[in-house]
């Protein structure tokens, strides 16, 4: 929603960080159009970009409504537990 993107804008604003910003909204004009965004996303050191269901409502957490598009296939896992210094158990999650 437009005061999400303006409660994230004032507090990367006000607590700048290097390793967050917000990312502008691209609307999609076509495949040749994604093709090339894309292209100049990993052409930048990027890894992909997520697509948006447009129809679909927002709503917290992960949604059906949101696509990762990559290069590349990666994994995923949950935290299960810290076990301290920066050590973690995960359990791998895969997708179909």
């Amino acid at each position: 929603s437009t005061l999400k993107k303006q409660f994230l804008s004032y507090q990367i604003t006000e607590h700048p960080s290097p390793y967050i910003e917000v990312a502008p909204k691209e609307m999609c004009q076509g495949l040749s159009h994604l093709e090339k965004f894309f292209q100049d996303v990993v052409d930048k050191g990027g890894e992909g970009v997520i697509l948006r269901d447009p129809s679909a409502p927002p709503q917290p957490g992960r949604s059906p409504g949101y696509l990762k598009h990559k290069k590349f296939r990666d994994g995923e896992a949950r935290v299960v537990r810290a076990l301290g210094n920066l050590n973690w158990e995960c359990e791998l999650c895969v997708s179909p």
